[in-house]
Parts: C-alpha cells; sequence; structure tokens
C-alpha cells in the first residue's frame, strides 16, 4: 500500500484542527467542572487569627469563633474544636455546630466553640494575606505535615499542624481559668486528623497535669485510619486481622501505619504513639448510610482500601481491630456509636442525638496524674515539650520575667533568654547536633531543669 504524503499546507491544517479540538476540550473542561477547581479556593477565610510566636516572630492561622482565645474569660468551663473538612470551610463547620449547641441550649452556655483552619497557598493568594500566615500543601494538613516556604509565598519557619493545634489547645486552658473539659472533633478530612492527632499529641497530659483540664476526642466519617501495626483485616471478614499479600509497598507509611513517620510524630516513635492512643478517650461515630464505595471523596487509594470498601466498613473494622491489638482494655477509654439514616454530612452527624450527645453532654473523664509530669516546684509551673524533638522546643509557664538557658552536657551555655513576658514560646535548635542537653529554668530563687533529648529530622 501506497504511503500518504502530506504536504506543508496539509500538515497546516490538520495542526489547525487539532488545536482547536483541544480548546474546544479545554472550554468544555472549564464549563463542567470550573466550580470544582474554584472550590479548591476557600470562599472565606476566619478573621480571628491564632498568633504563635517562633524566634522572634509572629505567625497566624485564622480561626472562627464568638470569643476571642487571647482574652481571658472566666465563665467558660468547657470547649468544643470542630476541624473542617477536604475543602477547608471552617465558617461552615462553626456555624453546623453552633446550630447543634442551639439544640442543648441549657448545657452550651458556658461552652466556646472554635474552628481553626488550615490555609493552602491559593488561599494566601486569592485573599493577598500577608507574610505571618502560614499555609500548607492541599491536604497537608490533615496527617500533621509541616506549613510551606514556597518562593512565591517564603515563610521563615515551617511549623507541623499538629504543633498549631497544641498551641490552641495550650492557650485555651491558659486564658480560660475555669475551663474543665476541651471536645476535639473532626469530620471526614478533619475526621482523618482527629484520628491521627489524638493518638500523637502529648498537650493532653500537659493539659491535665498543669490546668486539670480533661480531653475527648471525637472521630466522625474518615476516609481512612491509623493502625498500630502491620496486619489489616482479613479479606472477607471485619474482625480478623492478618498482614497483607499486596503489591502495595507502601501501605503501613505514615498516614496509614507507623512506618516512615512525619516529622511531628516522628518525634515521639511508634511505640509511644501506641501508648497514648490506649488512654486517650476517643469516640468514634459512624453515618449509618456513609456506605458508599463511590463517593467522589472517598480515599480510594491502595493503603485505604486494605482498610475496607467504604468509611462505615473502615470505622467498624478499625474499632474492631483496636480491641484486637489492645485487647478488652481498650473499652475503657474508646467506643463506638452509628447514626442512623445520616450519610457523609457533618451537620447530620453533629446534630443528631448521638453527636449531641459526645459533644455537649458526655463529658470526658476526669484526668489521669499518671502519666509523666513536667518540672515543677513551689508555685512555679514549667511545661516543656516535645521530648524528644528535632527542630524546636515549646516552653510554657506561669512566671513571668523568668529566664533560661539551653546547655550542652559539658556545661557549656548555648541559648540564653532573659526576662520572658510571655507564658509560652517557642525555641529553634534545629542546628544543634544530635544528643542530650539541659535546659535550665529560673523564676526568683527557684531553678528547674529539664534534660532535652535532640534527634534527627524525618
Amino acid at each position: 500500500m501506497e504511503k500518504v504524503k502530506f504536504s506543508i499546507p496539509s500538515i497546516i491544517i490538520i495542526e489547525s484542527i487539532v488545536a482547536k479540538i483541544k480548546f474546544i476540550v479545554l472550554t468544555l473542561i472549564l464549563v463542567f467542572f470550573g466550580s470544582a477547581i474554584l472550590k479548591s479556593q476557600v470562599d472565606y477565610v476566619g478573621e480571628k487569627k491564632l498568633e504563635l510566636t517562633i524566634n522572634g516572630k509572629t505567625f497566624k492561622i485564622p480561626y472562627y469563633s464568638d470569643l476571642l482565645i487571647d482574652t481571658p474569660n472566666s465563665e467558660i468551663e468547657n470547649a468544643v474544636i470542630v476541624i473542617h473538612g477536604v475543602n477547608r470551610d471552617a465558617d461552615a463547620y462553626f456555624a453546623n455546630l453552633n446550630t447543634a449547641a442551639s439544640m442543648r441550649p441549657s448545657l452550651t452556655q458556658s461552652t466556646i466553640i472554635i474552628a481553626p483552619q488550615f490555609l493552602i497557598e491559593l488561599d494566601i493568594n486569592k485573599f493577598g494575606l500577608d507574610a505571618e500566615h502560614l499555609y500548607w500543601s492541599d491536604g497537608g494538613w490533615v496527617p500533621g505535615s509541616n506549613s510551606l516556604n514556597n518562593s512565591g509565598n517564603p515563610r521563615s519557619e515551617r511549623i507541623p499542624s499538629f504543633a498549631v493545634l497544641d498551641t490552641l489547645m495550650y492557650r485555651l486552658a491558659k486564658n480560660f481559668p475555669n475551663l474543665k473539659t476541651i471536645v476535639f472533633t473532626g469530620h471526614s478530612a478533619g475526621g482523618q486528623l482527629v484520628n491521627r492527632y489524638s493518638a500523637t499529641t502529648p498537650i493532653v497530659d500537659a493539659l491535665c497535669y498543669q490546668f486539670h483540664v480533661s480531653t475527648k476526642f471525637v472521630v466522625a466519617n474518615p476516609s481512612s485510619y491509623m493502625y498500630l501495626d502491620k496486619k489489616r483485616k482479613k479479606a472477607g471478614s471485619i474482625d480478623e486481622f492478618e498482614i497483607p499479600v499486596t503489591t502495595c509497598a507502601d501501605y503501613n507509611d505514615w498516614k496509614y501505619g507507623l512506618d516512615n513517620l512525619y516529622s511531628y510524630p516522628a518525634l515521639f516513635g511508634s511505640e509511644a504513639i501506641r501508648n497514648r492512643l490506649s488512654t486517650r478517650q476517643v469516640v468514634y461515630i459512624l453515618g449509618g448510610d456513609d456506605d458508599n464505595p463511590n463517593s467522589s471523596s472517598l480515599d480510594v487509594s491502595c493503603e485505604a482500601m486494605l482498610q475496607g470498601n467504604h468509611r462505615l466498613e473502615r470505622g467498624s473494622v478499625y474499632y474492631n481491630y483496636l480491641k484486637n491489638y489492645y485487647g478488652n482494655s481498650i473499652l475503657d477509654f474508646h467506643s463506638l456509636d452509628t447514626v442512623p439514616n445520616v450519610g457523609h454530612n457533618n451537620l447530620g452527624m453533629y446534630t443528631s442525638e448521638i453527636g449531641l450527645y459526645h459533644l455537649f453532654e458526655s463529658y470526658p473523664m476526669e484526668c489521669s496524674l499518671s502519666s509523666t509530669k513536667p518540672s515543677m516546684g513551689n508555685n512555679l509551673k514549667f511545661c516543656v515539650y516535645p521530648n524528644p524533638t528535632y527542630n524546636y522546643l515549646y516552653i510554657s509557664s506561669n512566671a513571668i520575667g523568668a529566664s533560661l538557658n539551653l546547655y550542652s552536657l559539658t556545661g557549656v551555655r548555648l541559648r540564653t533568654e532573659e526576662n520572658i513576658t510571655i507564658p509560652e514560646l517557642l525555641m529553634d535548635i534545629s542546628n544543634l547536633a544530635n544528643g542530650f542537653y539541659i535546659l535550665e529554668y529560673q523564676s526568683d530563687d527557684i531553678v528547674k531543669s529539664e534534660r532535652i533529648i535532640k534527634i534527627d529530622d524525618h
């Protein structure tokens, strides 16, 4: 067969037709999916800002609340922190939690509701936010990753989303002197965050010890969970577990498991995470109709599919897994409830009788004082975490005008802070070699010290 030969004009005509086809296809994509693309940017950014001071610089994340976190208020006894979903619509979550609270007015008169907002770079650009505003990769805030420092929006510090939440929790306890409980909840992507955060953060023990504030976590309809070993559900079962035969080589990496931990969970290590989760008070609430395996927002990665076919199944399997892993002792701290006739809908979950009960009626259990305590003497309260650490120390105290020094084990003074006038500060030690150090804290004639462990950044 003779080959067809194209002349130069013919090629130009063909290329023109192809270009027109591409233009039409692109136009159709923008028409049909433009709204989805725009949804990658938030519609509103919270006007209130949680400020963090790191190495003398101020950084912010927005939040929604009827009250300012940094304004003391002796009338507040309970706090509810709600984490938004993947669209970062903290305004909608705040409104929905207020709707839920209005259904229990006699129980919520002394309750503050806070909805922090984790932004991405598109949000920063859309609203022209200044360089003090932190931002994350799209979804990067969910497993506790560090905030970003991109060339278009440079930031001098990168902070794990979980460390931001530690600051929020501490600030609440410090500024609301009669605070007794914190309920920390999230739905969908926010539920994923709450599952991981409940197992890793040291702030729960710190708040119990320093302020006698107890914490409960309410995890609602997440797409996936953090597993504690390499076992997953056995095929055809929801309560038997084995190491799977799978081509999904990274199925046990963080955020799905405890291998290759991100920097924040790596500060503590896998064993500490397992121990913390075993005594954290966690409630899992599942929508009885959240069983669509084709949900557009469902995580269908191979890592997630090893946990079940849809959210309802994955939640039930995970609860069975916890009982299998820990034994029946876990039932003293963890529980599961299913909300009938509700699908993947945070308003429906939170305004249900089960949701209202766990948010406003069932208070967290009393603080356990069996955990490791920070240093304290006379009336001086001095708390340092995380420890071990890879790049920063969060130091809080009830003393004003105190000083601190960081020493090597040979007695060489490496850092000094004099006349500290803020109740908490962050100290960057990322440039120090791995090893042991001594942090000495002095207020008037009282001197306290902590041994600090510096480890590798992961």
